[in-house]
């Protein structure tokens, strides 16, 4: 049977000793490493404290994420995470988005993320290291990031309306190039 999953009953995946690597290629569609739509709920649980590294490589010009968490959506990951590539033809590259209302994404533990990269016709406008789009839309590091190098803006806050979400980090290391 079918179970809908939701913030009351998340699915839940369990990393117990391992590292996981999670790699999304497409040259047709829009990639994400993890993504959650609309309502969708996960929890990643990690107490053995293994790297979950995400990759997301848009082989055409659609958009490529990282992390993508849609309207009322809800991701809990406990750390460490490493977005380690996020590349498109186009220019929609974001290595965490929240998207739409209340599009809220956690990490426990610490965030790395490396590699933002656009298509030449990109200016950087398109381009966030972390993206918080949307009222009510958050994203939450509890422990330090390394975020370096972004040829676009490392923290984003906006929406159609004016009305834009949450960005709450712990510290550590934020550059744009």
């Amino acid at each position: 049977g079918s179970e809908k999953y939701n913030e009351t009953n998340p699915m839940v995946v369990d990393m117990g000793n391992y590292t996981l690597d999670v790699t999304a290629q497409s040259n047709d569609q829009a990639v994400s490493a993890i993504m959650l739509r609309k309502s969708g709920a996960v929890e990643i649980k990690n107490e053995a404290g293994k790297t979950l590294t995400l990759k997301a490589i848009q082989g055409g010009t659609k958009d490529a994420n990282g992390i993508y968490a849609g309207e009322n959506a809800l991701l809990k990951i406990k750390g460490p995470v490493v977005v380690d590539e996020v590349r498109s033809a186009g220019h929609a590259v974001t290595g965490i988005l929240a998207e739409g209302d209340s599009g809220r994404v956690t990490i426990d533990g610490t965030l790395t993320i490396r590699q933002l990269q656009e298509g030449a016709s990109g200016d950087g406008s398109a381009l966030a290291a972390l993206h918080a789009r949307g009222s009510g839309s958050s994203i939450t590091v509890t422990d330090n990031v390394d975020i370096q190098d972004v040829k676009g803006s490392v923290l984003k806050i906006d929406n159609e309306a004016g009305t834009g979400g949450t960005i709450h980090i712990a510290g550590g290391t934020l550059s744009a190039a």
